[in-house]
C-alpha cells in the first residue's frame, strides 16, 4: 500500500505534464485527475489500509478493488503490444509446442518408472516418501531432467 500511495502522489504531481490537462492548470489538472474513475478505484485500493493502521476499526475486506486496479495494465499499448507478440508465437507455434509437451510427459514418466524399480532398500534413511510409487518419484524425475537436483541420501547407483 505504500507503494501505490507513492505511485499516486506522483501521477498527482506531474499529472499537469499529460496530454490530456496539458490546457488546464496545475491545480486543475490535478483536481480533475482526483475526480477521475481511475483515481478514485486507485484510492478505495489503498487508502483502507492506512485507515486500519491509523484508527482501531476493523475494515471490511476491499481486495477485489485491487483486482479491478490490475485491470488497467491491459489498456497500456506497450503491455498490449507484448502480450500480442506473445499470444501470436504461441499461436503459429502450437504445434510445435504441443509435440514438445509430449515428449516431456513421455521423458518425465519413463524416468519415474525406471527410478522406481530402481529405488534403492527400503530401509535406507531419508529416503522413505520418495520412491513409495510412480507418481512420487516424477517430482524427483523433473529435478533431474531439468538439472535442478537428485535424490538424497546413500543411493545404489
Amino acid at each position: 500500500s505504500c507503494l501505490f500511495l507513492v505511485e499516486y502522489l506522483m501521477r498527482l504531481m506531474t499529472v499537469h505534464e499529460n496530454k490530456r490537462y496539458m490546457e488546464l492548470s496545475r491545480c486543475q489538472a490535478r483536481w480533475k485527475m482526483l475526480c477521475s474513475f481511475t483515481s478514485l478505484i486507485d484510492l478505495v485500493s489503498f487508502v483502507p489500509w492506512f485507515i486500519e493502521r491509523l484508527l482501531p476499526y476493523k475494515l471490511p475486506n476491499l481486495q477485489f478493488v485491487r483486482v479491478i486496479r490490475l485491470f488497467r495494465l491491459f489498456k497500456s499499448n506497450s503491455v498490449m503490444g507484448s502480450v500480442d507478440v506473445i499470444a501470436r508465437v504461441l499461436y503459429f507455434n502450437r504445434e510445435i509446442l504441443c509435440v514438445a509437451f509430449m515428449i516431456d510427459m513421455i521423458l518425465i514418466l519413463l524416468m519415474s518408472t525406471v527410478l522406481y524399480y530402481m529405488a534403492p532398500p527400503p530401509d535406507t534413511p531419508g529416503l522413505e516418501d520418495d520412491f513409495e510409487s510412480i507418481p512420487a518419484t516424477m517430482y524427483l524425475s523433473v529435478m533431474m531432467l531439468t538439472g535442478q537436483g537428485q535424490p538424497g541420501g546413500q543411493l545404489p547407483w
